[in-house]
């Protein structure tokens, strides 16, 4: 009797989780189809770590299926030093960061260019830890487009596990991928990809 129950509340579980993606793929389907604005968000920093580690760029990319398109774009002096993993990473250097603003100096016209508009991410939680450890807690509606394409598409392409990497991802959507790591491209991409998924939702 014990596992039988226990069978119909895991089931029950199962099916309030599927229901609940679905609902939330809709809304978001929704949104785009009504002209609201979207804004993919990327951030590039000096590690993983948003209690220690720093932004040395910001990317954002605001668009809507009215055809809407504006992007904003900053290196940003961390000031400490980039470690030469990140440098090799992403190309930025010391010398590009050593006179641009601090991210202090440019959040305020960060968050106004992001606006009302509903956010998206790869692996959004990274780069909303960061902002909020800058003292930005976003409100507006935000979806990671990782989690998106782990529901959208298949585990398997070609009989292979797909990599859910974003460069990956794009690859698989026929995408040029003109520069990765730099937080502009990556918010193109991130744009692109989204575009792509969003016509999959049903």
């Amino acid at each position: 009797m014990f596992l039988i129950i226990l069978i119909i509340l895991l089931f029950s579980l199962f099916l309030y989780l599927f229901l609940r993606k679905k609902i939330i793929l809709k809304k978001i389907k929704k949104y785009y189809e009504e002209g609201r604005d979207f804004v993919a968000i990327d951030l590039e920093t000096t590690g993983l770590n948003p209690k220690k580690d720093e932004i040395i760029e910001v990317g954002a990319y605001k668009f809507n299926i009215k055809g809407k398109s504006e992007e904003y774009g900053k290196l940003v002096n961390p000031q400490r030093v980039i470690p030469q993993e990140i440098t090799k990473l992403t190309k930025i250097t010391q010398e590009m960061v050593k006179d641009k603003p601090s991210f202090s100096e440019i959040k305020e016209e960060f968050c106004s260019f992001i606006g009302e508009s509903i956010i998206l991410g790869w692996n959004l939680a990274f780069d909303l830890a960061f902002l909020k450890r800058k003292g930005i807690k976003l409100k507006n509606p935000a979806y990671d487009v990782l989690k998106i394409s782990k529901i959208v598409l298949p585990k398997k392409i070609n009989k292979k596990k797909r990599s859910f990497s974003l460069s990956a991802i794009a690859k698989d959507f026929n995408i040029l991928v003109k520069e990765r790591h730099r937080a502009l491209a990556d918010a193109k991409t991130l744009q692109e990809v989204f575009l792509k998924l969003v016509k999959l939702i049903n």
